[in-house]
């Protein structure tokens, strides 16, 4: 049986198209601020997802991949690496993972099943996990609004156009079991940084 998605929050929902709209995180346009409002909710939401593979198959192709277990400890290191290296600004990487969150079918992710759910899953890893933050790329004006030929404001990202740069200790082979975020090289912080907590939005009274 099809998986069938919970439904995205509607906050988080209006947060992420606001992201996509202006292809980066801009507090000013924003209606929740990151720390407090967008990534605790972005973090429940990739629980919720992460869920969902109890109610697949444990096993398949290719064989030998416990798809439950892997999935769960892939969620769980992208949600400490938010939690606690992404806390006071989101990664670099917010457009796209705002894409891949918002409407996953229209990015290529039918899931439906385990080993989409795990494919999904190993994508979102690859976004999230990254060391440079948002606030580490100002925005920055178009060639035209510089020249005076345009008097719109028109701002884009830097890091729209880079590529992502695996970082070597989380790289890991087929022949070696999967790696937490708790037992790799911790990135460098400042004291604000180490000060940091996320909280778990509140639930609605029923």
């Amino acid at each position: 049986m099809a998986f069938e998605l919970p439904k995205l929050d509607s906050e988080l929902e209006n947060e992420l198209q606001i992201i996509i709209q202006n292809k980066t995180f801009d507090a000013s346009k924003s209606q929740l601020q990151w720390s407090d409002g967008i990534l605790p909710k972005l973090i429940t939401r990739l629980n919720e997802l992460a869920a969902l593979s109890k109610d697949g198959e444990r096993f398949g192709n290719p064989k030998g991949i416990d798809f439950i277990t892997e999935i769960e400890a892939t969620n769980e290191t992208i949600t400490n690496h938010l939690a606690n290296q992404m806390c006071l600004s989101p990664p670099f990487t917010i457009y796209r993972l705002a894409e891949l969150i918002a409407d996953p079918n229209n990015q290529g992710y039918s899931i439906t099943n385990n080993e989409q759910l795990f494919k999904y899953f190993n994508s979102l890893k690859q976004v999230c996990i990254v060391s440079s933050s948002v606030s580490e790329f100002p925005p920055v004006k178009n060639a035209d609004e510089i020249n005076g030929n345009d008097k719109k404001e028109s701002f884009g990202l830097v890091a729209e156009n880079m590529s992502l740069v695996e970082i070597p200790w989380l790289k890991t082979s087929k022949n070696t079991p999967h790696i937490a975020i708790n037992d790799s090289p911790p990135l460098k912080r400042n004291k604000e940084e180490e000060n940091c907590t996320v909280t778990e939005p509140k639930k609605a009274k029923s």
